[in-house]
């Protein structure tokens, strides 16, 4: 008798009939971990939700600098809240820094060629820490303060938000860009004798602008029943953004 054929059809479709029956194994579902598998991810999050303040288009920055330094609202009319960025705080702040920096540079300068002087000494890498430390702290610790201040101690009710206040304070700084432009070019051109008067004249300019941009973005933020509370909180403002320029005059100019 002739053997079966191993490829036939009907041999492969009763191939395992006299062997036991066969059941698949039930393989369990895959497991889903709920905890996160990173213990940063939540500190990404974070960092993540402030990327909004940063995403502001050119026309917008342009009309907001042009804003603070023609003193006007920084927010268009009509609008009672100030929409925040970042962007003024963190990169107009920084070209301020770089600015005063380059105008302090400039009078060393001259200074060295008038004097004869190493040209060494021109360059002053600790004033640019010294500026720059001093910028950043005050506008992110003035603000701070104004807002806990008015809204955890006095109990005012102010029409901003600290990330608002904080974008106040940054386009407010835009201000010194020109008084360092002004006293770079003063500098080459008044005697050395003199510099000192015109520091003083370009560190009040810087300020008044400055603490008037402060002002009217700051003056109409709260309701007219606390206004009487609101007061004392804006002169103290004032007050402290005076004592900022004498500190930019002597770390600066």
């Amino acid at each position: 008798m002739d053997d079966p054929n191993p490829f036939a059809d009907s041999h492969a479709a009763n191939y395992g009939a006299s062997t036991k029956s066969y059941e698949p194994l039930e393989t369990p579902p895959p497991y889903h971990d709920s905890a996160p598998a990173d213990t940063n991810a939540s500190a990404g999050a974070d960092t993540r939700s402030y990327a909004h303040y940063f995403q502001i288009s050119p026309e917008q920055l342009r009309e907001r600098l042009a804003a603070a330094l023609k003193l006007q609202k920084l927010q268009p009319e009509g609008q009672l809240e100030l929409e925040p960025d970042l962007y003024a705080p963190v990169w107009v702040t920084a070209t301020v820094v770089a600015a005063l920096f380059f105008a302090h540079s400039v009078r060393l300068l001259v200074t060295a060629l008038v004097h004869s002087t190493p040209l060494d000494t021109v360059t002053e890498y600790s004033r640019l820490t010294s500026c720059a430390f001093l910028f950043y702290a005050y506008t992110g610790l003035a603000p701070a303060a104004v807002h806990v201040i008015a809204g955890h101690v006095l109990g005012v009710r102010v029409h901003v938000t600290l990330p608002a206040l904080v974008c106040i304070y940054g386009y407010a700084n835009a201000a010194w860009v020109p008084v360092a432009v002004a006293s770079s070019i003063a500098n080459v051109l008044v005697a050395s004798s003199a510099a000192n008067v015109f520091g003083w004249v370009c560190v009040a300019a810087g300020a008044v602008h400055s603490g008037a941009v402060l002002f009217r973005q700051l003056r109409d933020v709260c309701d007219a029943e606390d206004a009487a509370r609101w007061r004392p909180v804006l002169v103290a403002v004032l007050a402290v953004h005076a004592g900022f320029a004498c500190a930019v005059k002597a770390v600066v100019f």
